[in-house]
């Protein structure tokens, strides 16, 4: 048998040349390739898939990408080539926020939304954020930083609003009404707009330069028309005005007649009871008895403890404006429990009033209390008391009340029904 030897001649990959190879690319969210890449042989340009193959390892995130090129056919052996892959540009990525927004108070941080083409990126991964004058109304400033796949800065801006005002009460005034708003801290003022159509067309504008105003009664307008109210809060910061956004619509239908030419019966003064007090009020208005509820509202203010109550009558319906009564709340009237004989005296026990700032005993030697002598308790927990140094077998009256003093002013109750006693 005779063997016979075969001799190929397949030239080495390693002896090409290669053009057209970059040394660096740049992050593209994708797998790269060296597209633009020729390998010759002499003067023999090789034919990629037919003289070569070419893969890749590492080349999708920013670091070093590696480029191998394999021989095929007639040509033999590996070409390993790396090349740096770069970090995109954050100018190339794009940006959403919403850019208006309303003061809180407290620090203001939009949410950011960052995409490279149709792809989302991810905070604390491909990006961070910072945010600076942020708190107060006017322009707030935030700053993404890339890293990772991406690098840069990109520095946005986002308006802070006062916030939305809010029509607290709207009531009917003659001729006018009576608007209460929130007050806002942060505002320099308010503006407020009425007119007789709903979409504000030919409105009337007061401006309220004062933020700590947060009431306005609006008068000299027609009676008995409907008008469509809404308030606003603005802020001046560095000679720039910021409107908030308009309160909800509300609308008023002015009153035709002035329940301040109304007269208010049935207000007394009433005793202490520990529970708020009220009053069984009769409104007339040139002779008519107006309906509570309809006509107008009561309501009641420091209507609970001794002292001075207020009372409000506010017109509703065809009948606006206001009224105000008040009346006294004295502490609950004195019981004398036990009343007892000593010696040129008498000893006394009344009822103990927590309301009370003390107590008065008065007696006399007629039922008149014609030159009556009073003595003074002090203390509300006092509520027995020995009077003497009187004369001997002697008939006194006597009689106790409680006081309370409030402020400047004390107020007396009623006095206990008199009891007679005689002395030793």
């Amino acid at each position: 048998m005779t063997v016979q030897a075969v001799y190929t001649d397949r030239k080495l990959i390693k002896d090409c040349d290669i053009s057209g190879f970059k040394t660096y690319m740049t992050f593209t969210g994708y797998e790269l390739a060296q597209s633009s890449i020729t390998l010759s042989y002499g003067d023999t340009t090789l034919t990629n898939n037919k003289d070569y193959t070419i893969d890749y390892a590492d080349n999708i995130a920013v670091g070093k990408g590696k480029m191998i090129i394999t021989g095929i056919g007639g040509y033999s052996g590996t070409i390993a080539k790396a090349f740096d892959i770069l970090p995109k540009s954050a100018q190339l990525t794009s940006v959403y926020y919403v850019d208006t927004l309303s003061y809180t108070g407290k620090p203001i941080r939009p949410d950011v939304m960052v995409t490279d083409g149709g792809k989302f990126l991810l905070p604390e991964h491909d990006y961070t954020v910072s945010y600076s004058s942020n708190t107060k109304i006017g322009v707030g400033k935030m700053i993404i930083s890339f890293m990772g796949n991406y690098q840069g800065t990109i520095t946005k801006t986002f308006t802070i609003y006062p916030a939305k005002q809010e029509i607290q009460s709207l009531q009917t005034r003659y001729k006018g009404f009576f608007i209460d708003f929130a007050q806002k801290g942060s505002a320099t003022g308010y503006e407020l707009q009425y007119s007789t159509r709903s979409d504000f067309a030919g409105a009337k504008t007061l401006i309220i330069s004062s933020n700590k105003t947060d009431k306005k009664t609006v008068s000299n307008l027609t009676a008995g028309k409907k008008y469509y109210v809404r308030v606003r809060s603005y802020t001046i910061v560095s000679g720039k005005r910021y409107n908030g956004a308009w309160s909800d619509t509300k609308n008023v239908t002015t009153a035709k007649y002035d329940i301040a030419k109304a007269k208010v019966a049935g207000i007394k003064n009433k005793s202490f009871t520990g529970k708020n007090i009220t009053q069984s009020i009769t409104v007339t208005y040139s002779g008519k008895t107006l309906k509570n509820g309809t006509d107008y509202i009561v309501k009641y203010s420091r209507n609970k403890n001794i002292g001075t109550a207020k009372v409000t009558v506010t017109g509703k319906g065809s009948y606006g404006g206001v009224i105000t009564k008040s009346f006294v709340i004295t502490p609950a009237r004195q019981t004398i429990q036990k009343l007892m004989p000593v010696k040129k005296g008498f000893y006394i026990d009344y009822a103990q009033k927590g309301s009370a700032t003390g107590y008065e005993i008065s007696y006399a030697e007629n039922i008149s209390f014609s030159d009556a002598k009073t003595v003074k308790v002090t203390s509300n927990k006092t509520d027995k008391k020995t009077v003497t140094n009187l004369k001997s077998q002697k008939t006194y009256f006597v009689r106790v009340r409680s006081y309370t003093a409030t402020g400047n002013k004390t107020y007396f109750g009623q006095w206990s029904d008199i009891a007679k006693v005689y002395t030793k």
